[in-house]
């Protein structure tokens, strides 16, 4: 894991974890609100095509990327850039847009979207076509970039259960951060996931079954002009694991328990017991 990445803040303070959780977020987001597109590459380093392919500048970089190829995305997936560089210059950083919005910068290696080990989760982007660009920068200014248009396909549906309803939880007796309400609210692209502080973060998940989820890790999802949320309960990213749900028959209370002991002890402290329909 890169250590020297910014801490990542969700809302105006970090993610409240529990006094079992195992460690902080980190992350390299770009500054609230972005709006801004890729640049160009220097003069040196001409543009690559949408098939994929790197592109090479005379001051010595090429990129790749392991979108490369891809006509079409899964749900989720790596998305890690590759620089290579032939002169002195250094690796500045590698920033990754998609559909012409910054989305993530990263400062060492491996050059990921998202944190190492992360994904790129494409729940957050409308079924389609879409833009997804790595662009290196050297220390003296070079950069050279790797661009790929691929198609996503819409997220799966919602179980009708979980439908316009926010779930909350009183969380007590952990880390003082992390006592207050807690709610749940199923959105098309996972959970989003609100602490006391008024922050939050957007999980990652598959329905897997009648009574069943598997929790992924969280989305930094594409910039689209409104605020991102981000974090997690343990080092990230957290760990898949299935957690089962029980919803009572009048609809008005949700039990949440790992399946199995969750290694994430943070967020097995905050998700397992029962929540109530707001």
């Amino acid at each position: 894991m890169s250590t020297t990445r910014s801490t990542r803040l969700i809302a105006a303070a970090a993610l409240a974890l529990s006094s079992a959780a195992c460690g902080t977020s980190t992350g390299s987001l770009p500054p609230r609100p972005s709006t801004a597109s890729a640049p160009a590459p220097s003069s040196a380093s001409p543009s690559a095509s949408d098939s994929g392919s790197s592109s090479a500048s005379a001051s010595g970089v090429t990129i790749t990327s392991t979108l490369d190829g891809r006509t079409t995305l899964p749900k989720r997936l790596p998305w890690e850039a590759t620089p290579v560089v032939t002169g002195s210059a250094a690796v500045d950083n590698v920033s990754f847009y998609i559909d012409g919005r910054l989305g993530w910068v990263e400062h060492n290696a491996p050059y990921d979207y998202s944190n190492d080990g992360g994904n790129l989760v494409t729940t957050f982007l409308p079924a389609g076509r879409h833009t997804f660009r790595a662009v290196v920068t050297l220390s003296d200014g070079t950069s050279a970039d790797d661009v790929v248009t691929a198609t996503v396909s819409a997220p799966p549906a919602v179980p009708d259960a979980w439908k316009g309803i926010t779930w909350a939880r009183t969380v007590s007796g952990g880390d003082p951060s992390a006592d207050g309400v807690w709610t749940i609210t199923a959105e098309t692209f996972g959970w989003h996931i609100g602490d006391p502080q008024g922050g939050g973060a957007n999980q990652d998940l598959d329905w897997t079954g009648p009574g069943r989820v598997k929790l992924w890790a969280d989305i930094n999802e594409p910039v689209v002009g409104q605020y991102q949320y981000g974090g997690a309960f343990c080092d990230e990213p957290d760990p898949v694991h299935t957690y089962t749900y029980r919803i009572s028959g009048d609809g008005n209370a949700l039990t949440l328990a790992p399946l199995s002991p969750d290694p994430c002890g943070g967020r097995a402290f905050i998700l397992t017991g029962t929540w109530h329909r707001t």
